[in-house]
């Protein structure tokens, strides 16, 4: 389940899950590896803030954006194939 944070957001645009799960819905019919998103709730009567049900999937989660412990060739593996999805190979 992917959701808003709980107490007031810094930016009006920050964390919009309702865009989120489009663009991820919208990619499951490309080629570009996304979770597959099951389901949009934007009731927030339900679990506080609108949500997303997504696929669980195993992988690495990057919480420092300089990804120290990644060498220069295998950051460009990570990040090269999926944009070059974006325009139509590289």
């Amino acid at each position: 389940m992917r959701k808003k944070p709980p107490g007031k957001l810094v930016s009006k645009t920050a964390h919009q899950v309702e865009r989120e799960y489009r663009v991820i819905h919208a990619l499951e019919k490309t080629d570009v590896p996304v979770p597959k998103a099951y389901c949009l709730c934007e009731d927030s009567t339900v679990v506080g803030t609108p949500f997303y049900i997504m696929e669980f999937l195993d992988g690495r989660i990057i919480e420092d954006p300089t990804i120290p412990d990644v060498t220069p060739a295998e950051r460009n593996e990570m990040l090269v194939p999926p944009f070059c999805q974006f325009e139509n190979g590289c």
